[in-house]
């Protein structure tokens, strides 16, 4: 009874543009209510404070360090942040990360088969708050990109990439062979 009385308070406390914003945030996979209640009460609906995406990943502690000096990697411990943002994205990220055949799983996997799985889940929260920017920026719905969205997305640079090779290393490509290899992208 007592958490209910609470989450009501919370609700009256909202306006409606931070509920509004707070029910679009439930639309990415990972983030409740709940979630989205306190993202919403930690950064607000106004993003016009963060210049860019990566400013406000700053702020919150979830961008990944990467100090180097002579170089030599030190550390690549993520920057100091809010705490109660940065908990919150970890566990919308372990949350997003179940969901197969996704956008965030895949990310996932990616990372975590060469960086760890900790590192894993910091990206996965990372890109939680970037497309958690965007959309209150830009008031824009949640679009999911798919397990396929890299493959997709790096398959045309990756032909431009080997026919360039190819003709660095002396092969003369035909013009129609070049063309039919870039429409296959």
């Amino acid at each position: 009874k007592h958490i209910r009385e609470l989450d009501q308070d919370i609700n009256d406390a909202m306006s409606d543009p931070e509920k509004e914003a707070a029910k679009r945030l439930t639309q990415i996979p990972g983030i409740g209510e709940d979630s989205a209640k306190i993202i919403i009460s930690v950064i607000g609906v106004d993003m016009s404070r963060f210049p860019t995406d990566r400013h406000i990943c700053s702020w919150a502690g979830i961008s990944p360090g990467n100090k180097e000096s002579a170089k030599k990697k030190l550390s690549a411990r993520t920057t100091k942040g809010n705490k109660l943002l940065r908990s919150t994205l970890v566990v919308c990220a372990h949350s997003a990360v179940m969901k197969k055949e996704s956008y965030f799983s895949s990310l996932y996997n990616r990372i975590a088969a060469h960086r760890g799985k900790k590192r894993a889940i910091v990206a996965v929260g990372h890109s939680i708050l970037k497309i958690t920017y965007h959309m209150l920026k830009n008031g824009e719905s949640y679009k999911e990109l798919g397990s396929n969205y890299y493959q997709a997305k790096t398959k045309e640079s990756k032909i431009k990439s080997y026919l360039t090779k190819l003709e660095n290393l002396g092969i003369e490509i035909p013009e129609e062979y070049r063309n039919q290899a870039l429409q296959m992208s």
